[in-house]
């Protein structure tokens, strides 16, 4: 499954301007929202961390975690999963332009800058399929109503450029008539196919979504029920029958895909790869809660056999997800330099998430 950026943000708040001779100039920040709250270093380059980025994402996490829970920021234990979660959010965008400048991608060139001027003219004034904002002011008061600043729209506008850059460069560009990548940075043979397929930490998997738009949680929990009598009484042919009769799943997911620990999007789907690895054959899943970019309900994770005959039914698609569990230990081992570089400023301790605002 294709790694996917853990940002809950409207199309709107991502299109921004660099250049000083737009039709829409960029806004300078406040010395309040430019003031470091922490310092991440990698290969002897260091990045400030800026308390706009860290206020953006903390208001947008504060109304998730806060729902339901009364007087939620005077406990100091969900403050301090806001913060851990805010701050693998911030690894996960400074990993990104960090491996932009290792392997050459340059997220500041002309052409990106053109590129996002032609994006933010386009969320303003719209064209034939998109009706704009219809003014500046109302682009930046967008901005603003998801806890965005000017800036903070640029980098996070160029961190998901960085982001399909990099897939592109790792991966290769996709050939539709041979079904695969081409010119992929990454070395791929069948043996790597094979140790990979056949290591003990990864798994073919059922990896079943159940969408709050259409299951209640009553719903959610009756699914599992009716899968696990299912599964109980005809075995996972009866299970995958009354899944693609009664659920929108696919032929695709009933036959299984291939999981390790890096090749799902940890900032989205920790808690499903957790899951997932934790199984033994035949086993299923509890009902595991997923918010993300497109995602908004449950995933039910049953573990499959893995034969090798599986393999070699399927191993273009196993390659791919190769590529992208090596993709993922280099996004991994990237975060994990910059966690471990961190250097935090005095005005990070002093940060009240109960009354911060965009105010």
């Amino acid at each position: 499954m294709k790694r996917i950026i853990a940002l809950l943000l409207c199309v709107a708040c991502l299109f921004t301007v660099i250049s000083c001779g737009s039709a829409y100039p960029p806004v300078e920040s406040t010395e309040e929202e430019q003031r470091t709250v922490m310092t991440l270093t990698l290969e002897g380059k260091s990045y400030e961390v800026k308390y706009e980025l860290y206020r953006a994402f903390a208001l947008m996490y504060r109304d998730e975690m806060a729902e339901g829970v009364s007087d939620p920021w005077s406990d100091d234990a969900l403050v301090d999963a806001l913060h851990a979660r805010v701050c693998e959010q911030i690894y996960e965008i400074y990993a990104t332009l960090a491996l932009c400048e290792t392997v050459g991608i340059d997220l500041y060139d002309k052409e990106t800058d053109d590129t996002v001027e032609e994006y933010i003219r386009l969320s303003i004034e719209g064209d034939d399929y998109f009706e704009g904002l219809g003014s500046y002011d109302a682009y930046l008061a967008a901005l603003k109503e998801d806890y965005l600043n000017y800036a903070v729209a640029d980098l996070l506008y160029r961190y998901s450029i960085g982001q399909d850059a990099l897939y592109t460069y790792y991966m290769g560009t996709y050939d539709y008539i041979t079904d695969t990548y081409k010119d992929s940075a990454l070395t791929v043979t069948d043996e790597k196919v094979n140790v990979f397929y056949a290591a003990d930490d990864t798994a073919r998997v059922m990896l079943i979504y159940l969408s709050h738009q259409v299951y209640s949680d009553a719903e959610a929990r009756l699914t599992r029920s009716t899968l696990l009598a299912e599964l109980g009484d005809g075995g996972e042919a009866a299970m995958a029958d009354w899944l693609l009769r009664h659920t929108a799943t696919s032929e695709q997911i009933t036959r299984g895909e291939i999981l390790s620990p890096y090749t799902l999007d940890d900032l989205v789907y920790a808690d499903v790869t957790e899951a997932a690895l934790a199984l033994g054959v035949g086993e299923m899943s509890e009902l595991i809660p997923v918010s993300g970019d497109d995602v908004y309900g449950y995933y039910l994770v049953y573990r499959m056999d893995k034969p090798a005959s599986y393999l070699e039914d399927n191993r273009s698609d196993v390659r791919d997800t190769y590529l992208l569990h090596e993709i993922g230990k280099i996004f991994s081992s990237t975060k994990d330099a910059l966690r471990d570089s961190r250097t935090d400023a005095p005005l990070l301790a002093t940060l009240d998430i109960a009354t911060m605002s965009m105010d």
